[in-house]
């Protein structure tokens, strides 16, 4: 968010907080849904036993600029276990 002009603390602090507060949970709801990313080709990037070849093909995917943070997640978790 970009201020301009002279503003008060209080003045940011409240526009800030007016921004952030939503009595329901949908933006929460929708962000999990976007970083759960489900799609028909996961289950191919994403195989239940990983090879080199998996890893490597999963590396290119995640990054892409278009994929959610959450893809990088994933390969990191598969890399450790």
């Amino acid at each position: 968010m970009r201020v301009s002009g002279s503003a008060s603390s209080q003045d940011i602090i409240s526009r800030i907080n007016s921004k952030n507060i939503n009595n329901n949970d949908s933006n929460e709801v929708k962000r999990i849904k976007d970083a759960l990313c489900i799609e028909s080709k996961e289950r191919i990037l994403y195989p239940q036993n990983l090879s080199r070849d998996n890893l490597k093909q999963m590396a290119r995917y995640v990054n892409n600029t278009y994929v959610h943070y959450s893809g990088n997640c994933v390969l990191l978790s598969a890399c450790l276990h």
